[in-house]
Formats: structure tokens, C-alpha cells, sequence
């Protein structure tokens, strides 16, 4: 095996974090990817019916991202977000709610807020101030009742906030990951909500600049061909990595950036927590004329099933895109009833959409896009790693949700204890 060289397997977020990581700090890494393509879950493809690309789901990404900021700003790029923290909820019926606040004290953004009573912004900083609570409980809905949030207030934000940020509803979200959240966007002295407005993909935005700043670096960058075995040697450590075309791939370490499930399969005597995946489904439409989308268009849809609508140019056209998490009951309907459900939706939420301003649309199921504990009151450990296996993923960190953010930054701690390891036997 050679001195300070990395395999790492898995191309996503965590996996090219990683990467750039363990270049910069001088050591050789390749790369190795299954699909043809990198970025994992956040990633674009081409929507040839259309003639551009789209995202397999839209991402809200947060000012507070500092691990996936720091990857952009490696690559020579930048996450565009809002001048202020602001967000716009419409209901069915034309009400408005409107969250905007100062970039230095985004919690004003919930006592400012437009459409709500006194009693539900009260109740809302209550909520925050008392965010160290979530501590005492297991799920999100167990402190928002103990809070005795109001209605309004749950409904307008609560519900939603919690739904987008962990892909999880009020009930089935874990308390641990939300305070989090909120500590990052709210309470800390460098909290930032702010939300980014992309007019780019994801391949624009990081994917593309960051596989052409680890090629740069030297990394040696494997597509098509997933690693399917690991081969051990006399002393338990992992010896070469065995692709689907036959390839050994030998290395000193060996970072493993890929789901849960798929991580049971390549270290089966390993124990791996139990994890439940949650779904997310997006509609894409693109648009001939569109007056009520213009680029950048970000809001909220209040009893609707789908949660969120973006939209950005291609070309003189618009790409509407619709976004619900924690989508089980989308996700079980075929792909004709959700494009239809979300005609029903533009169509209810603005009354001077005509559907037939669609020049085209499709609609993406992710039914593995984010992985929660099955057991959350259990401590995290995976156990029987080889010594010189690192695993990363945004599933791995679990007082953070599954996001980019979380996935760059396991990419980065897996790279920083493969450094260790290093420096410790040599």
C-alpha cells in the first residue's frame, strides 16, 4: 500500500468533501464512483424532454452551511443566499405570511413577522427560548405541546420549519437534530437563516467545480465502476478495494461515503445501526410564460401537498420546480397522479395559472433521500471497523439531519481521522 494514499468510496457530498480535504493536506487520494456522475443525492441530470438540467430535488441550503460554504470556497465558488433571512407562506384562499429579518438578529425575523397575531409571535420566541428543552425529550412534537405553541404559530412555521430542515414531520423528528438547527439559524452568535436562491443546478454550482479542483489536486477519479467487496488482510485491515470490473484498488486508508444500507453490504460483519429512509418528491414544469415566477421565486404553500415552489430561467423559459418532504403519500402515487396533483396545486394557489402554459413536466421520487435511526434513544456507534475504515454520509452525524451540510461535514471528519491515523503510525 502506498504512504498517505486514500480510497474513497462514494462521490456525494461527504465523499468529495473528504477528498478535498485530504489533498490540500498533501496526501493521494482516488476516488471511486459507481454512477457515472458525482454529486450522490445532490446532483443534476439531463432532462432531455426539456432540454436542460434539472435537480433531482430542489435543496434549501442555509447561510449557516459553513462546511458545505467551505467546499464551494475551495472549488473558487459561493453559495448565493438572501441579503435578509426571508420567507413567504401562502394559503389556499390568498393569505399571506411573511418571515423577514435582519441578517445580525434573524430571531427578529419571528417577532416582525407579517399575518401573525401578537400571541403567535409570542409564541414562537417563547419556542426559541426555550430550544434548550428539546434537550429533555426524544421527538419534536414532545416539546412543541409541552410549549403549548399556538395554533397559528405551529402551522405557519413550527410545521414547516420542521418538516424542510429534518425530512421528518413534528412527530417522527428528532429533538437532538432540530436544536441544532436552531441554534445554527437562530441562537448562536453567527447563526445565519438565510436561505439560498440558486439560478444554477447543483452540477453548476459545486458539483462540477469541485470533481475539476480534486483533478487539479491530482486525484485520480474512478466513474461507472462501484467498489462491490473489501479484502482484508492477515491483520484485519482493509487491503484493496474490489470494483464491479475487477479492479483492486489498494490504499493505506479507506473513507466509505455511501448510505447506510450499502455500507452493511461492503463491511457485513460490522454492526451498522438501523435506519429508516425518508422520501422527498419533486415535480419539475417547465413553463412557456410564466408572470407569477419570476426567477428566484421561493415560497411556501400552506395546506398543500406539495411544500415548497422554486423557480429559476433556462434559457427565456421557466423551470418551476414543487418540493414536499417527508412525502410518504406522494411517493406512493404513480407519476401521472403527482404531476396532476401539482397542476391541481399551481392551479388552486394561483388563480391565473392555466395549466397549459406547461410545456413539459416530470416528477422525481427520492425514496431513500434522508436516513433516520430506527432506535433514536440508543447511542450512535458503529462497531467491528477495520482501523483503517473511516465511514462518512450525512447520515452518520446524529445531532445533525441528513443535508448537504451535515454530509460535507462528515466528509471533512472522516478525512481529519484518516490525517490522525496517519500521523499516529508513521
Amino acid at each position: 500500500m502506498m504512504r498517505n494514499r486514500t480510497a474513497v468510496i462514494g462521490a456525494g457530498v461527504a465523499g468529495l468533501s473528504s477528498a478535498v480535504e485530504l489533498l490540500q493536506a498533501g496526501h493521494q487520494v482516488v476516488l471511486i464512483e459507481q454512477t457515472r456522475s458525482c454529486g450522490g443525492r445532490a446532483r443534476s441530470f439531463c432532462w432531455s424532454e426539456a432540454g436542460c438540467h434539472v435537480d433531482t430535488g430542489p435543496h434549501l441550503m442555509m447561510g449557516c452551511y459553513q462546511n458545505f460554504r467551505w467546499l464551494l470556497n475551495a472549488a473558487g465558488t459561493t453559495l448565493p443566499l438572501q441579503k435578509r433571512f426571508t420567507v413567504e407562506l401562502l394559503g389556499r384562499h390568498g393569505e399571506k405570511i411573511v418571515f423577514a429579518g435582519a441578517t445580525k438578529r434573524p430571531e427578529l425575523a419571528l417577532l416582525r413577522a407579517q399575518g401573525l397575531g401578537i400571541l403567535d409571535k409570542w409564541g414562537l420566541i417563547r419556542g426559541l427560548m426555550k430550544a434548550s428543552h428539546l434537550q429533555n425529550t426524544t421527538y419534536v412534537e414532545e416539546w412543541l405541546s409541552a410549549l403549548h405553541q399556538p395554533p397559528l404559530a405551529r402551522h405557519a412555521f413550527w410545521d414547516p420549519f420542521v418538516t424542510a430542515v429534518l425530512n421528518q414531520s413534528p412527530a417522527t423528528g428528532l429533538s437532538r437534530q432540530l436544536i441544532t438547527v436552531l441554534h445554527h439559524a437562530f441562537l448562536d452568535s453567527d447563526a445565519d437563516p438565510r436561505l439560498s436562491i440558486s439560478d444554477r443546478c447543483l452540477d453548476e454550482l459545486y458539483v462540477q467545480p469541485v470533481v475539476d479542483l480534486i483533478r487539479r489536486l491530482g486525484c485520480e477519479v474512478i466513474l461507472g465502476d462501484g467498489v462491490v467487496s473489501l479484502e482484508d488482510n492477515a491483520h484485519g485491515l482493509i487491503r484493496a478495494a474490489i470494483t464491479r470490473h475487477g479492479h483492486h484498488i489498494e490504499a493505506e486508508s479507506y473513507i466509505i461515503a455511501v448510505p447506510p444500507d450499502a455500507l452493511q453490504q461492503l463491511l457485513p460483519a460490522s454492526f451498522i445501526p438501523c435506519f429508516r429512509p425518508s422520501p422527498i418528491v419533486s415535480v419539475h414544469a417547465l413553463l412557456a410564460d410564466a408572470p407569477f415566477f419570476p426567477p428566484g421565486t421561493f415560497m411556501g404553500l400552506l395546506d398543500s401537498p406539495f411544500h415548497w415552489v422554486f423557480s429559476r430561467s433556462v434559457g427565456n423559459r421557466c423551470l418551476l420546480s414543487l418540493l414536499t418532504s417527508h412525502a410518504q403519500k406522494l411517493a406512493g402515487l404513480s407519476p401521472d397522479e403527482i404531476t396532476s396533483a401539482a397542476r391541481d396545486t399551481l392551479s388552486t394557489f394561483f388563480p391565473g395559472f392555466h395549466p397549459h402554459n406547461i410545456l413539459s413536466i416530470i416528477s422525481i421520487k427520492e425514496r431513500k433521500a434522508t436516513y433516520q435511526l430506527t432506535s433514536p434513544g440508543q447511542p450512535f456507534e458503529i462497531a467491528g471497523m477495520p482501523d483503517n475504515a473511516f465511514i462518512a454520509g450525512d447520515w452518520i452525524e446524529p445531532n445533525y439531519p441528513c443535508t448537504i451540510e451535515s454530509a460535507a461535514l462528515s466528509g471533512r471528519r472522516a478525512a481529519m481521522a484518516v490525517i490522525k491515523h496517519g500521523s499516529d503510525n508513521h
